[in-house]
């Protein structure tokens, strides 16, 4: 690797309005060469059971890469979706 990855996490489905063009700006402006993103929501991944959804992924990471930012791509494991909540509250 001839260069070290600047970067930080993002959390696109998080933000209040559509945002992204700013976002990759501000990255692009504040020198970030790496993102990590997709670790947060698996109800983005997974809104239903069975029923997944990677279009929003897709169009963020397409834009990443036309930006030149690599993007760490991770495991939604740190809060489940509200159907798999309600799935578990009721075998209790």
């Amino acid at each position: 690797m001839d260069t070290i990855l600047y970067g930080a996490s993002y959390y696109h489905e998080y933000m209040p309005y559509e945002r992204l063009e700013q976002d990759i700006r501000l990255m692009k402006d504040a020198g970030l060469s790496v993102v990590r993103i997709g670790e947060s929501t698996w109800s983005s991944w997974e809104p239903q059971e069975g029923k997944f959804e990677f279009a929003w992924m897709d169009r963020i990471l397409d834009r990443m890469h036309q930006a030149g930012i690599k993007a760490i791509l991770g495991t939604p494991t740190y809060s489940i979706p509200p159907w798999l909540y309600k799935s578990i509250r009721r075998s209790w």
